[in-house]
């Protein structure tokens, strides 16, 4: 929605490092995009699916929940 509407988000307050999941296929929020996006903000993982699209969230959500109940302790 940020980008189909030429409004932007700011990130800039954002201080905890963020994991960002995106398939490499996303055709609404390339990498590129994506990656400008996030170019003021601390980024501690950035995870790229090649072949995954936009539903990311859907398709890897339990390798995302694994992955915040390890860090969450």
């Amino acid at each position: 929605l940020m980008f189909a509407e030429k409004t932007s988000l700011d990130l800039s307050g954002l201080t905890a490092p963020v994991t960002v999941w995106l398939g490499g296929d996303d055709r609404m929020n390339g990498p590129d995009d994506v990656r400008r996006m996030l170019k003021n903000i601390p980024v501690a993982d950035f995870r790229l699916f090649p072949g995954e699209g936009h539903l990311v969230a859907i398709t890897r959500f339990g390798e995302m929940m694994e992955k915040l109940k390890r860090e969450a302790g």
